[in-house]
């Protein structure tokens, strides 16, 4: 396989590990919406709980990708706002389990979605391979739905 084809494949363990990762947000999103109390809630905080760590998780895979790649195109004002945006996401997350539940979901989502931007800039930089992007939308958007609906339950 070619550079560039390695680069567009997406690896079956990358593929299938995500994919996985949206049964804790789908399963409590379902369980928060239709179960009664005292599960609702539970399922609730933990859908707000899996957000926060998996928020958390992406600002260390931009860190991760930075330390691997030395990020050689930028120069040092860029790679230490990169740098700050990896760790910003962990922050975001750990406020967001403090904040009232409903905003918290809101927060989650809409961090989740910056995030995407600074997945595409990784990818336009040539720090991630191009099946990342392609992994992170399908991965973002079921995180994003089940904590919109986590806000709506």
């Amino acid at each position: 396989m070619s550079d560039e084809g390695a680069q567009r494949a997406m690896p079956a363990p990358a593929k299938w590990l995500g994919l996985s990762g949206l049964i804790p947000f789908i399963g409590c999103a379902l369980i928060g919406t239709l179960a009664s109390e005292p599960l609702r809630s539970f399922a609730l905080n933990l859908l707000l709980a899996y957000g926060a760590i998996i928020l958390s998780f992406l600002g260390g895979v931009h860190w991760g990708l930075l330390v691997a790649t030395g990020a050689p195109k930028l120069t040092q004002k860029q790679l230490a706002a990169r740098f700050l945006l990896s760790v910003i996401p962990s922050l975001i997350g750990w406020a967001a389990l403090f904040i009232n539940g409903r905003v918290g979901f809101l927060v989650l989502s809409l961090a989740l979605a910056l995030v995407l931007v600074v997945d595409r800039m990784s990818l336009r930089d040539g720090f991630a391979p191009h099946w990342f992007m392609r992994l992170r939308r399908i991965l973002s958007t079921g995180a994003i739905a089940s904590l919109l609906i986590g806000f709506m339950a």
